[in-house]
């Protein structure tokens, strides 16, 4: 019977890291925070915990600087509460943004409305000046001299006509 024996290696805790400088590519660019475990395999199943290996890892070349535990612990920590901080931002930003959205709606339904009320009684004084003119001056504007007038004089006239039941 054969018994096989290894190790494996599982890579947790990743936490981008900004602005540090490569010094194998020379380039200021985003890093990785990682912790690498290694196990102890028998069968190849995780029997115990053998060590952690903590490193920087430059995105651009790959290249790894290794950290030792006192000084993973408060880097994580310290980008984390960065990230959190950038989270929080966020979410203030968008609940403006969601604010000023509504002021915005609201805003506009009331400005539909006052445009609505503003045609209706536009409309309605189109009407009342038409509904004095006799038939042969609204049949003349309506078929004739449609484009000289504005368009709620022609709904007014035509809504007149029909009244009149003349079309």
């Amino acid at each position: 019977m054969a018994i096989i024996l290894g190790t494996i290696e599982s890579r947790i805790s990743q936490v981008i890291v900004n602005s540090k400088k490569c010094p194998k590519c020379l380039y200021i660019s985003k890093w990785e925070l990682k912790s690498t475990i290694k196990y102890f395999t028998l069968f190849r199943f995780r029997v115990f915990r053998l060590g952690t290996r903590y490193h920087l890892d430059c995105k651009i070349c790959n290249y790894s600087e290794s950290l030792a535990s006192a000084e993973y612990m408060p880097l994580k920590a310290k980008f984390e509460a960065e990230e959190n901080e950038k989270e929080q931002e966020k979410a203030e930003k968008l609940q403006l943004i969601e604010d000023d959205l509504i002021r915005i709606n609201t805003q506009k339904q009331a400005i539909e409305s006052i445009k609505q009320e503003q045609a209706h009684t536009e409309l309605s004084d189109w009407v009342s000046m038409v509904s004095g003119k006799p038939n042969n001056e609204l049949l003349r504007i309506y078929y004739r001299e449609r484009f000289k007038y504005p368009p709620e004089m022609i709904v007014a006239v035509q809504s007149q006509l029909r009244k009149r039941r003349l079309i």
